[in-house]
């Protein structure tokens, strides 16, 4: 295992119009395409013609040099194609944000702040965890009540806090060792409607990837990203904690979502993000899946016409990777050598996109909790939540 810093420059990058129309079978879209030193020389354009022969390519504009390019290109052809041909671009393990992924997603988080700050604390002990005092507390969620629990030393008064944001499953989290940390204030939250300890074991017919999945509106995960977002103002308004020094912090899923908090979310002023996933998921979803939970979403799109097509316009507005780009906050990244589940090249490809300050620790581990993880994420929230 070993940490190090990174700005890595991203040498190239795309970018298409927001939503694909899939009422008609032959369409245009704009790709912008940008490269850097290590790969303006790379002849794009004549690889998309030679291997997209049924696609007519337009060059619109252009400017290249030695150290840098860009070009506008307009793709006409049937809409499967194209989507392959952006496919194809995807799967550089470079960001694809699509044209209006800044107003999809403050529209998304400005819908989240205008639900009314509506808590209830238990205001009793109702977890035996040496050192806090855990609170269950509920509160108005995008669509509904959310439970969760509240914990912090016996006390406490303007601490720094984090939202703990659970991995991928309908049980809640426990406050642990790596759901706490000395001195500070932390909120977890169950995103599914059951109460705050609640235990349930991963099973196929209870999982939720595919839930809306064919329009970035309705997947599921908009819906709990703005629960998180109001889960983040109900810590910051706990007389326990300090307003101005709220983390995010999670693994997996939750690694994913504290990405997207530190993005969206002005209340976030750090990040630990443990083995996020959606990292570079065109790269891993468009290859054969065999695991469970993701290969829902592929069965999912296996299952709907033009479904590859539909899926992957979803995708495009919640991967990780893109996020990343919008990410400016100090942000803790760690990835597992091992992990079958959030490989490790997608999560470098996270890394690589976010642009402010930033480490990246490698662990020789799966995708599982590791100990390190509880005094390397608490080093980095002392040095960033000061």
């Amino acid at each position: 295992m070993g940490g190090w810093n990174d700005n890595v420059p991203r040498h190239y990058t795309f970018s298409v119009p927001g939503r694909i129309c899939l009422g008609t079978q032959m369409t245009t879209v704009d790709i912008n395409i940008t490269a850097g030193k290590d790969s303006v020389g790379e002849p794009w354009i004549w690889r998309l013609g030679r291997d997209f022969p049924n696609l007519k390519t337009t060059i619109k504009k252009a400017n290249i040099d030695t150290d840098f390019g860009w070009v506008q290109v307009e793709l006409e052809g049937p809409i499967e194609e194209i989507q392959r041909a952006t496919a194809w671009l995807m799967t550089g393990l470079v960001p694809y944000v699509p044209e209006d992924f800044d107003e999809f997603w403050a529209q998304t988080t400005a819908e989240a702040n205008a639900v009314s700050l509506d808590f209830r604390r238990s205001l009793s002990n109702d977890l035996d965890l040496p050192g806090f005092r855990v609170e269950t507390i509920d509160f108005l969620g995008a669509s509904g009540r959310v439970s969760g629990w509240l914990a912090y030393p016996e006390g406490a008064r303007r601490l720094p806090g984090f939202v703990w944001i659970p991995p991928y499953g309908r049980e809640s989290l426990l406050p642990d060792e790596y759901g706490t940390r000395q001195g500070y204030v932390s909120l977890s939250l169950n995103f599914h409607g059951h109460e705050a300890f609640h235990q349930e074991k991963y099973a196929i017919p209870r999982g939720y990837f595919a839930e809306g999945a064919d329009d970035p509106e309705t997947w599921i995960f908009r819906r709990m990203f703005q629960d998180a977002v109001v889960a983040t103002r109900v810590l910051q308004a706990q007389i326990e904690a300090d307003e101005d020094r709220i983390g995010a912090m999670g693994m997996s899923q939750g690694a994913g979502f504290a990405i997207w908090l530190g993005a969206h979310c002005p209340i976030v002023k750090a990040v630990c993000a443990d083995m996020p996933f959606l990292s570079a998921i065109n790269h891993t979803i468009l290859k054969t899946v065999y695991r469970y939970p993701l290969k829902e979403l592929r069965d999912f799109m296996d299952s709907i016409p033009l479904g590859e097509a539909r899926v992957l316009n979803t995708l495009s507005y919640f991967d990780t990777m893109n996020q990343a780009t919008r990410c400016r906050v100090p942000t803790h990244v760690s990835l597992g050598l091992k992990d079958p589940a959030c490989r490790p090249e997608t999560v470098r490809a996270t890394f690589a996109a976010l642009p402010g300050k930033k480490v990246l620790r490698e662990y020789d581990w799966g995708h599982d909790w590791f100990p390190d993880m509880v005094g390397n994420n608490k080093t980095w929230l002392d040095e960033n939540l000061e």
